[in-house]
């Protein structure tokens, strides 16, 4: 400026980048004395702070908006991310449909993870329980991710519970729930399919069983058979056993996975395998 007669530059430094330059000026010659070239630095350093504030403000504003988008948009799953305060950060609008939550996306943002595991009990208390214990679990924020199956009725949900890190530190849990009620009626299906094929099976084989035991007999009793033709028989009579005894183990595990047989006995598996 052409009526400044003294004129100090100071750069505005934050950690190791230059955000900008602080420039006074005077009109009197040799204006600022050396407390006042210290005032300026602190001055220059304030400054160089607070917009370095500014922009990582506006950069995580961003980036939570997009965030919000990603989840929003990603409507194919329930998604809930919470902080390592148990506060709910983020949840998208399908999340709050499959688990009956009522109200909207800021009627939740700032409550506590347990205020859903509340909601959940009304209807769904196994998944309530399952919710409940993943958040308990919850100390610094980097346990390892969990996964499961839960079911909210009407559906079948898969479940997975990650950790949220920004370089490289732990800043929550994101909550993720997919509809897997088709797969896993499909599921189901097969199982059914099995069993009854399975089942199928067992008389028949009991009937070759029946069939190789008599023709043993009575071609033991009855004829001249060597050697050669009884151990063709027994190889016969051991292996129809043993393909019995598959059946029953098939039909055994069949059973314990759906609830509906408390224990297998070991000698039973044993004398199934080879």
């Amino acid at each position: 400026h052409p009526h400044l007669q003294s004129e100090l530059y100071l750069p505005m430094i934050q950690g190791q980048r230059a955000v900008g330059v602080l420039n006074l000026g005077m009109r009197e010659p040799y204006a600022f004395p050396p407390e006042d070239v210290v005032l300026a630095e602190s001055m220059a350093e304030a400054t160089a702070l607070a917009i370095a504030n500014a922009q990582y403000f506006n950069a995580v504003a961003a980036a939570h908006g997009r965030l919000d988008a990603v989840i929003e948009n990603n409507a194919g799953n329930s998604i809930l991310m919470v902080g390592l305060n148990k506060r709910i950060l983020v949840i998208n609008h399908a999340a709050i449909d499959a688990l009956r939550l009522g109200g909207t996306q800021e009627d939740w943002q700032g409550r506590t993870i347990y205020d859903v595991v509340d909601k959940l009990e009304a209807f769904a208390p196994e998944a309530a329980m399952s919710l409940q214990a993943e958040a308990d679990k919850i100390r610094v924020g980097d346990e390892e991710p969990t996964e499961g199956e839960i079911e909210i009725p009407p559906y079948m949900m898969q479940w997975s519970n990650l950790p949220v890190m920004v370089e490289d530190q732990p800043r929550g849990r994101l909550y993720i729930w997919r509809d897997a009620t088709e797969e896993w009626a499909l599921e189901r299906m097969r199982d059914d399919l099995i069993f009854t094929m399975v089942h199928d099976l067992r008389n028949p084989l009991h009937m070759i069983a029946s069939g190789i035991g008599f023709l043993t007999e009575v071609l033991v009793n009855d004829y001249d058979v060597g050697d050669n033709e009884q151990e063709v028989l027994n190889i016969a009579m051991v292996n129809t056993e043993r393909m019995i005894s598959l059946v029953n183990a098939i039909l055994d595990i069949n059973q314990l996975e759906s609830g509906r047989l408390p224990l297998i006995s070991h000698n039973h598996i044993n004398s199934v395998l080879p």
